[in-house]
């Protein structure tokens, strides 16, 4: 479902003002079952909601450009029905969402020469040293885990302390929005 309203409204001859509010609500959004990316469920729901303002001054004369402001919010509660993400997520999502971002970090260094980012290109080093999975335990673990029994939490500790002194994480999978179990449907 999207909904917007807007309007718009002319100043004069060349310069006009729009202003538009929008709201997306989506309902079963593939979700990754596993850390290979092969197996997907319609898992998740999402919503958007913003405002858009415009001031565009028209072609002529010697000057022609706008001026646009968005305001937005993006949200995505994963587990339809089971328990919040937010305080009970797993060693799965939070592995894949470092993975996810080492990877679209890759790209970006690919497309643009010369950009760094410190903390972006440790988690390279990280991944690239084969520590991603113990990084992931070590800095966002939870008793609760269920961790694969090949992740090296011991060496990742020696390799941490000669390649990572100082470092803090800054990222962490963020929760869902107004979180209630959705109650059960009983077919007949």
């Amino acid at each position: 479902m999207h909904a917007t309203l807007g309007d718009e409204w002319r100043i004069n001859d060349r310069i006009s003002l729009k202003a538009e509010g929008y709201y997306n609500r989506q309902w079963e959004i593939p979700v990754v079952t596993d850390s290979l990316d092969l197996n997907f469920v319609a898992d998740a729901k999402g919503r958007m909601y913003g405002i858009e303002l415009m001031l565009r001054h028209e072609a002529g004369g010697r000057f022609f450009g706008w001026f646009a402001y968005s305001l937005a919010r993006s949200t995505c509660q994963l587990g339809v029905g089971g328990d919040n993400p937010a305080r009970n997520h797993d060693y799965g999502c939070e592995f894949t969402a470092r993975r996810h971002l080492v990877e679209a970090w890759e790209e970006q260094r690919a497309e643009h020469a010369g950009v760094h980012d410190p903390y972006l290109d440790s988690l390279l080093r990280v991944r690239d040293a084969g520590y991603l999975d113990e990084y992931t335990v070590s800095y966002f673990g939870r008793s609760n885990w269920v961790v694969p029994a090949e992740v090296r939490v011991d060496d990742f500790r020696r390799w941490q302390g000669r390649h990572l002194r100082g470092h803090r994480p800054q990222t962490r999978i963020i929760g869902s929005w107004n979180y209630r179990p959705e109650k059960p449907t009983w077919s007949k």
